[in-house]
């Protein structure tokens, strides 16, 4: 008789049965429940200090209300949790977002989280200011140090700082960012990001519009035409090594940090060493993919979860195989160039209007420098996860695809004034990309000629095609 034992997590109850069949570390997941509402009361008891926080960012007078919302309107994602901040006085009434990372899920790596969000947020603001993101007031770590824009500080302190800065252009020394740093009496344990509050009346979120809206011609060209900017904005500027932006005590940005992608906290997260110090960047494409690839190594090793079985075990192991004996990038390219990246890009993060145009893209975490190659189309395009792109599915997603690459080529031509049929244009490069297969080609060009037995059925509803597991 089957088990009817069920426990619970973070997204509703499940089953003995369905937790052993996933491939997360299920044990470490069963623990966040409690550790998400031990964490909702330490933000409970700490209403006084945010009030602090935010009141200090902003330079608020006491005439200011700071208004906490209640925790049931908090917003919580896979890393953080959002928390609405209104902010009246006698004649206006304006709304923050306090984003604080969630402990449980990032574990030892919330410093170098926060660091290396905020740097990205000044990056784009430097580089890029045509993407539109919300105004970043303050950032502070768990180690006490806070961020604070330049323009907000104190006369005295400002006009202090400027001479500061000053004095380092004179002595050629790196210039800090607009964000100041100063020690803080009030703080966080997990830190925050405080920023502009984002709401329907200025935008709608993607998620809730897209599925109609990409079947619409018109409103499919405005957004493919806005995220096609986007790309081509960030990737302007190219960057020496692969790496994250990271934002030092001194307030100055440097591309010195691990590319931190979600995948390694995750990993970490649960007690499986990655061997990727903090500060090491690459120069080469082959070294990063040869140090992912051995992250998934210490995967298989240590995650109880990993396999569900022999056969599973020689599946992946296959493809781990095949992956280091194989080409997966253009020699031309292996030394770059490098681009800078949001590798978490997904509907939930993109506000739009009313005609499909963005207007806001509200998280930047996980952004990094990558090998040119990687930045490829979102698969969720077609409303699918990756690991449903199979069959008709996949025809859906390339005949999209096909779609965004000919506004991506208008774009590129009119924006960046380049010619989309050179070979070394972004164009060009994503059409190569997708040509070698680098979405799915070990699933359904690859694995059928090295292990034919190991081939799923594309038709059957879980089917889970293996290259998701390096999606991330």
């Amino acid at each position: 008789m089957a088990s009817t034992r069920r426990a619970s997590l973070l997204r509703g109850d499940i089953s003995l049965e369905r937790a052993l069949e996933k491939e997360e570390n299920m044990i470490v997941r069963l623990q966040w429940p409690k550790d998400k509402l031990a964490f909702r009361d330490y933000l409970d008891d700490s209403h006084h200090s945010i009030q602090q926080i935010v009141s200090h960012h902003l330079g608020l007078s006491r005439s200011h209300l700071c208004q906490i919302s209640h925790h049931s309107d908090w917003i919580y994602g896979g890393f953080n949790v959002c928390i609405p901040v209104a902010v009246t006085d006698s004649r206006s009434r304006r709304r923050f977002m306090l984003r604080c990372p969630l402990p449980y899920q990032l574990g030892s790596d919330i410093e170098e989280k926060l660091r290396c969000e905020a740097a990205t947020f000044e990056y784009i603001r430097e580089n890029c200011p045509d993407i539109p993101i919300p105004y970043l007031w303050g950032v502070g770590l768990p180690s006490g140090e806070a961020f604070t824009p330049l323009s907000q500080l104190p006369l005295l302190r400002r006009c202090l700082e400027h001479l500061r800065r000053t004095f380092l252009w004179l002595f050629r020394k790196p210039l800090p960012c607009a964000l100041s740093s100063h020690p803080s009496r009030y703080t966080l344990s997990s830190g925050y990001l405080l920023m502009d509050y984002i709401d329907s009346s200025q935008g709608q979120l993607l998620s809730s519009v897209w599925p109609d809206a990409r079947h619409d011609e018109e409103l499919r060209h405005n957004f493919f035409k806005s995220l096609s900017r986007i790309i081509l904005s960030l990737g302007r500027t190219p960057l020496p090594r692969i790496g994250s932006f990271t934002l030092s005590n001194d307030g100055v940005l440097s591309l010195t940090n691990r590319p931190l992608t979600l995948r390694l906290p995750a990993l970490e997260n649960e007690g499986i060493p990655t061997d990727i110090p903090r500060d090491l960047t690459y120069i080469t494409v082959d070294s990063y993919l040869a140090d992912i690839l051995r992250c998934h190594d210490a995967r298989l090793k240590l995650q109880p979860n990993a396999v569900n079985d022999q056969y599973d075990a020689e599946g992946q192991m296959a493809v781990l195989t095949i992956m280091r004996a194989l080409p997966l990038t253009r020699r031309d390219l292996r030394h770059g160039p490098f681009v800078f990246h949001l590798t978490d890009l997904h509907p939930g993060n993109i506000f739009v209007d009313g005609q499909c145009n963005i207007i806001a893209v509200v998280d930047l975490e996980w952004g990094c420098s990558l090998p040119v190659e990687m930045v490829s189309l979102p698969y969720w395009l077609t409303g699918r996860y990756v690991d449903m792109l199979t069959g008709d599915a996949l025809d859906r997603f390339n005949a999209m695809r096909e779609t965004f690459m000919a506004v991506f080529a208008q774009e590129e031509q009119s924006y960046c004034n380049r010619d989309p049929t050179d070979e070394q244009s972004r164009t060009m490069i994503m059409k190569r990309a997708w040509e070698i297969g680098t979405y799915n080609l070990f699933h359904h060009h690859l694995q059928p000629i090295f292990a034919p037995e190991q081939c799923i059925d594309a038709d059957e509803e879980d089917a889970k095609a293996i290259p998701t597991r390096f999606a991330s």
